[in-house]
């Protein structure tokens, strides 16, 4: 049996080699286009700061006491000179001490299977350095959901976080995906065009999966949650299965003005969402047959 699976094991190993050299490339690539493209847009634009940033945004509707998503990709934000801590400051000084920033804290418990335990504490987020520094910041909490968590600080952090991990569908009805419309949230996602890494894009999916053209939920799976207090909880969710084709950009072209606004700031592009419209541009074009996915 064993002479057998060598020939297989052999083949096998040469074809991971190739694929590993063809991602390491790949990744040199992009490293490389994107030093290229951040330094043209640098000598054309020049570099904006944590000032220049605020106003933009208070510019396009940002006001103290709003409740606010925030998705940021650094490496979008091409032109940006300061540092992550101003960044972070300037995220806070947004919406005041009346207001309440959120942002994601994806991770990947429900990759495997069977899934891994998801500590609330402890479990980083994918979703960027921004998100994770967020996540570690003192009084801000976690919802307690082992893929599609969300993080948040202010008034109304606890409400809209309360209770995810009765979700089985983690950006479903109840969960705080839904209160971002429910509570006309806005959005800001920094270093991003309209429909890139925009994590509710999944609530359309997951508000009424049966209403949805794709299959697109797998499960669902035990999974241990441990909450803040040291607790096991066991609980059962669904997962995406990736068996289709995200096409975020193509999509992002597809949602109307009062849902997305696209912003550039010294070169850099910001996105400005608002939850309530965003919800209803993603049930419309469900309704016509246009999803994320193919």
């Amino acid at each position: 049996m064993l002479n057998n699976l060598r020939p297989l094991l052999k083949k096998s190993s040469i074809i991971y080699g190739i694929v590993s050299k063809l991602r390491k490339k790949r990744k040199s690539f992009l490293r490389r286009t994107l030093k290229i493209k951040k330094a043209a847009a640098i000598e054309k634009f020049g570099f904006f700061n944590k000032k220049d940033l605020y106003f933009h945004c208070r510019e396009n509707g940002i006001a103290p006491g709003n409740i606010l998503m925030v998705h940021c990709s650094l490496e979008g934000m091409l032109t940006y000179g300061g540092s992550v801590a101003e960044l972070m400051e300037v995220l806070f000084d947004l919406v005041g001490s009346k207001g309440t920033l959120l942002m994601p804290g994806l991770s990947t418990n429900m990759s495997s299977i069977p899934p891994r335990d998801f500590d609330v504490l402890r479990e980083m987020t994918y979703t960027g350095i921004i998100p994770e520094i967020f996540r570690n910041t003192s009084g801000v909490i976690r919802s307690l959901h082992p893929r599609h968590s969300m993080c948040g600080f202010g008034p109304m952090a606890e409400e809209i976080l309360e209770g995810h991990e009765n979700c089985v569908y983690a950006d479903g009805l109840g969960s705080p995906w839904d209160r971002l419309r429910l509570f006309k949230a806005k959005g800001i996602n920094l270093g991003l065009m309209p429909g890139k890494s925009l994590t509710f894009h999944h609530w359309v999916e997951d508000i009424d999966p049966e209403g949805y053209p794709l299959a697109v939920h797998e499960g669902p799976f035990e999974c241990v949650l441990i909450n803040k207090n040291g607790n096991k909880i066991k609980k059962s969710f669904y997962r995406r299965n990736n068996k289709y084709k995200s096409r975020e950009l193509w999509f992002g072209k597809k949602l109307s003005s009062s849902a997305v606004k696209l912003t550039m700031l010294k070169g850099s592009p910001i996105s400005f969402y608002d939850y309530e419209a965003l919800a209803e541009d993603l049930i419309q074009l469900r309704d016509k047959g246009i999803v994320l996915c193919k």
